[in-house]
């Protein structure tokens, strides 16, 4: 046999005998453990889950008492820890009491231009902006499904 022939097939040849011996193990080798089935992938209607809001807060329409853990960058929304939570009449929420000791993000209500950008309330962006973490607040706010996070209805008096 040629010499320059077995240097070119020495790699394909020791690649073919690994994947023998690794489909054919001594009889003595132990057995690998099984591997974990994989997660079946999420509908693509399914909501995005979200740390912020458990599904049997879903809903939720009312008033909020708590306390301002933080403020985003862009002041646009804040997380609160809910100590108190009253469900409104128009509230569909199956467990509104699920809120209290969570900690859930409030964003600032705004309106979308005829391209589809959304632009916050300048007074919501304001009144966020005047919060500082461990201030206790009470505020009326809804649930949005679209994000997944208590928005804010209708502002406080000012902090």
């Amino acid at each position: 046999m040629n010499l320059s022939l077995l240097i070119r097939l020495a790699p394909a040849l020791a690649a073919l005998l690994t994947a023998a011996s690794a489909a054919n193990p001594p009889a003595d080798a132990p057995t690998p453990p099984p591997a974990a089935p994989a997660a079946a992938p999420a509908p693509p209607d399914a909501p995005k889950p979200s740390s912020s809001m458990p599904a049997e807060t879903a809903g939720f329409a009312g008033s909020v008492s708590g306390i301002v853990e933080t403020i985003n960058d862009r002041t646009s929304a804040f997380k609160i820890k809910i100590t108190k939570a009253v469900p409104a009449p128009s509230s569909t929420a199956p467990q509104p009491e699920a809120l209290v000791a969570l900690v859930v993000e409030v964003g600032a209500r705004g309106t979308r231009d005829a391209s589809g950008k959304w632009t916050p309330d300048p007074a919501h962006i304001a009144w966020i902006a005047s919060l500082k973490p461990g201030k206790g607040v009470t505020l009326d706010v809804t649930f949005s499904s679209k994000m997944n996070r208590l928005r804010i209805e209708k502002l406080p008096a000012a902090p």
